[in-house]
């Protein structure tokens, strides 16, 4: 059986630290654009899953994305530690 595109995949929730780090970085990704395109059922999850959010783990989002985005001081591990206080998020089918 073909594997379906990424683009048609819904995507399911998941407690792995790595898929809600990337659903941190990726809840604001819009329409329109090329990364949007190849899997909008997950960014649209990602966005809604944001929108449902306490303001507490909205501020630990910002936070995760401030501290993947620093690589020199912290980086990608400690994002992932940062991100596994995060609510279940959509598993990344990029």
């Amino acid at each position: 059986m073909p594997r379906p595109s990424s683009r048609n995949v819904r995507p399911s929730l998941s407690d792995e630290p790595r898929d809600k780090m990337l659903a941190a970085l990726n809840w604001a990704c819009t329409k329109g654009g090329e990364v949007y395109d190849r899997a909008p059922m997950y960014f649209d999850a990602c966005r809604q899953g944001y929108k449902a959010l306490t303001l507490d783990q909205a501020d630990l989002v910002d936070t995760v994305c401030k501290i993947y985005n620093m690589p020199r001081a912290y980086g990608e591990p400690v994002a992932l530690d940062h991100a596994q206080d995060l609510p279940p998020a959509p598993r990344c089918p990029l």
